[in-house]
């Protein structure tokens, strides 16, 4: 099994938001990373990435296509994280892009993990969702966090493409093809968090924290701010999935990632508002729709079996958001986060 330096792992998706800080937090720990994406770096990533270019190959392809087209470019990598999805879509955006989700979050999913077996890696770590269980039953403030024994009952497109991803990753682990952890993620925000060909749909942290650096007013809903969500700072993410890959061994093979903490809406517009100043407030959608709502998720398992916990505070991860707008915005000339 996975553990020590000088791995060589396979990152699908590592130039999107949560990829391409697992490619960096696995440089960091002297591991090369071959980084796969249907796009090529830009600018933006080539800073967020300096530094660790001489243990990095970027491959260009899309999971999409058939897998003999881009098989021969990944090598044979030790680990697999399987960042590569559809992400969650914006209002009004389900019906337009249900095939290109199922083709990517499902059908893919299965061309990587007969890749990792074909190819011998000793574990593919599946990255899936909370949004998996579906919307929470009574105030996600005041429930019990779930755990990875929780029914699934997903409600958008998005939560139904990843448990069914997540059942048939589970299934290629059960059939003995190759060893498959299914990490389900609580909602992450920070650095690195962009508008795409693949997310639509950015977390509220980013949404406000981008408002309120341009000087415009936060757009809120009437009755949102009670709306709440188990935030997950992004280094704090990679840093999760990297244990779950390169773990000697691993007694379960599904873990929550996340807080196990309700931050309401309210909460995250008071945290911007200190850290940036009132800009005001205009009615507008939030990326926090009820069908899209997710419970809050228990942690216990991760941090029991690979020693994990998050250590990122609201606070923290928010400046360290703002500092990041404001470095990309001076790199690409283009408004905040572009």
């Amino acid at each position: 099994m996975p553990g020590g330096t000088g791995v060589r792992a396979l990152v699908t998706g590592g130039l999107g938001f949560v990829g391409v800080h697992v490619v960096r937090s696995l440089l960091d720990a002297g591991h090369s990373v071959v980084s796969l994406d249907r796009d090529l770096p830009d600018a933006v990533h080539l800073r967020f990435l300096s530094g660790a270019e001489q243990h990095l190959q970027h491959v260009r392809a899309d999971l999409a296509e058939p897998v003999d087209r881009w098989q021969s470019l990944v090598g044979e990598p030790d680990v697999v994280v399987h960042t590569a999805a559809v992400t969650p879509l914006a209002p009004g955006e389900e019906l337009a892009a249900t095939a290109r989700a199922v083709t990517v979050n499902v059908a893919a999913t299965v061309q990587v993990l007969e890749l990792a077996a074909a190819l011998g890696a000793s574990r593919v770590v599946h990255v899936s969702s909370g949004s998996v269980y579906g919307v929470p039953a009574g105030d996600p403030a005041t429930g019990p966090a779930l755990g990875e024994s929780s029914a699934l009952a997903p409600r958008t497109v998005y939560g139904i493409t990843k448990a069914a991803a997540d059942q048939l990753a589970q299934r290629y682990d059960e059939l003995g093809a190759c060893e498959v952890v299914v990490a389900r993620l609580a909602q992450p925000y920070g650095p690195m968090e962009r508008t795409t060909s693949s997310r639509s749909a950015l977390s509220p942290v980013h949404d406000w924290a981008a408002a309120a650096l341009a000087g415009e007013p936060l757009e809120l809903e009437p009755g949102c701010l009670d709306r709440g969500r188990d935030y997950l700072y992004v280094v704090d993410v990679a840093q999760a999935l990297v244990a779950l890959a390169l773990a000697p061994s691993l007694p379960h093979r599904v873990y929550n990632v996340s807080n196990g903490v309700c931050t309401t809406l309210r909460e995250v517009r008071d945290h911007v508002v200190a850290a940036v100043g009132d800009t005001g407030t205009t009615e507008g959608p939030v990326n926090l729709p009820v069908e899209a709502e997710r419970p809050v998720l228990s942690p216990a398992r991760l941090t029991a079996d690979t020693g994990w916990t998050a250590t990122t505070t609201l606070d923290d991860g928010l400046a360290a958001t703002l500092d990041w707008l404001r470095g990309s915005r001076e790199l690409t000339g283009a408004g905040v986060g572009a």
